[in-house]
């Protein structure tokens, strides 16, 4: 195991331990959205932004649903799950829409802090059968922490970490042959501050991919320099009327296909092998129960 893979777990573990006095809350949510995400730009190994020529596009949606399983006196525990289609388009090519990953995963959480564990089933395309696909074809182990930085009593800080620790996908049989394209980290710092029925909110949000390595018969090859990272801004607005259970986000950050489906991309502000996302759209709307 890899030393970034033991320090997201003791990373999570920590915080799980340190928990204390949770107050009572709802006793789940729903939530449905979309995104889209279009731009011809892609960093390069160098971290410059060039223009492909290529029209690129990926255009998400999402289902899921979270429920409280135990309310404790350090913390509440929950249990969900969510579903995620997408399509993605290449010039001419596309995936068409379809079925991209199902994540199950259980929090624990309190006023000051969170921890979370699950999994991530890629149930997408075979990159191998499908150009473009809307998938890695990669399952993966998630972890996640975040702690409450104390700011006041209307703004709110949050920053925390998750890893996607990926697994290989088998590319043949005879030779045996493998490959990863990288686990994924992301580290963020996010704001939000009310005003009345509204929130403002504005996300600092690093994501890194390892390098990609390819196994064949039990021999690994690591392709140097095929590593990927972006920093970039997330606003975001979010409706939530008082005494109404429903609530809406707009936000300048969405999921994308392939190895970039782990996680959110926004307005970038520098990166590496991935693309240069300007102007990524989400609206998420949820019920709460």
């Amino acid at each position: 195991m890899s030393g970034l893979r033991i320090l997201s777990l003791a990373v999570v573990c920590g915080l799980v331990a340190s928990t204390t006095h949770a107050q009572p809350r709802q006793r789940g949510s729903i939530q449905v959205g979309t995104g889209y995400i279009a731009t011809p730009n892609l960093y390069n190994e160098n971290g410059d932004a060039l223009d492909t020529g290529s029209d690129f596009s990926v255009l998400t949606t999402e289902l899921g649903a979270e429920v409280v399983v135990a309310n404790r006196a350090a913390f509440d525990a929950f249990v969900g799950g969510a579903i995620h289609l997408a399509r993605v388009t290449l010039d001419d090519s596309t995936s068409g829409f379809a079925p991209q990953n199902v994540v199950l995963r259980g929090r624990l959480l309190n006023d000051r802090f969170g921890a979370s564990v699950g999994v991530f089933i890629d149930v997408g395309q075979n990159p191998e059968d499908v150009t473009p696909p809307n998938s890695d074809g990669q399952h993966a182990i998630l972890l996640g922490a975040s702690v409450v930085i104390p700011s006041g009593r209307t703004l709110r800080l949050t920053t925390g970490a998750n890893a996607h620790l990926t697994f290989a996908r088998s590319v043949s049989s005879s030779p045996s042959v493998s490959i990863d394209d990288g686990d994924v980290f992301e580290v963020y710092l996010d704001g939000k501050y009310p005003l009345g029925s509204l929130s403002l909110g504005l996300r600092l949000q690093y994501v890194t991919i390892t390098d990609i390595t390819r196994t064949t018969d039990g021999a690994g090859e690591i392709f140097p320099d095929s590593d990927s990272y972006q920093l970039a801004l997330i606003p975001s607005i979010t409706v939530h009327p008082r005494g109404t259970p429903i609530h809406a986000t707009l936000q300048l950050g969405a999921r994308s296909g392939a190895v970039q489906e782990y996680a959110d991309y926004g307005v970038a502000l520098v990166g590496k092998n991935v693309a240069a996302t300007r102007l990524p759209v989400a609206l998420r709307l949820g019920f709460d129960f």
